[in-house]
């Protein structure tokens, strides 16, 4: 599995999540009083959480589907958060070595 994530500075997080949750439709979608949001999909699982300054994303997915959902994700960001944001930037995770 691979895991990456993004942080958007914006003061427009929650509004940014309800249009994600809207645009996805309740049967993929799990949202929470516009500050956080999970997305189900095929792909993969992907997290939105808002506050007062910040966007954070992340998502975990096959390596093999990580790209298609960073993409798809990241579009529907981009458009949505044109005033914000012209490209996500992601970041992946790694674990330690012990």
């Amino acid at each position: 599995m691979a895991q990456f994530s993004a942080h958007i500075s914006t003061t427009r997080g929650p509004r940014y999540i309800e249009q994600i949750c809207t645009h996805f439709g309740q049967a993929e979608a799990i949202c929470d009083t516009g500050n956080f949001c999970r997305i189900n999909l095929q792909l993969g699982q992907c997290q939105l959480s808002a506050s007062n300054a910040a966007l954070r994303v992340s998502m975990e997915a096959s390596t093999t589907a990580i790209g298609k959902l960073k993409s798809l994700i990241g579009n529907h960001l981009e458009r949505f958060a044109f005033r914000d944001i012209h490209a996500v930037i992601w970041h992946q995770f790694t674990t330690p070595k012990t």
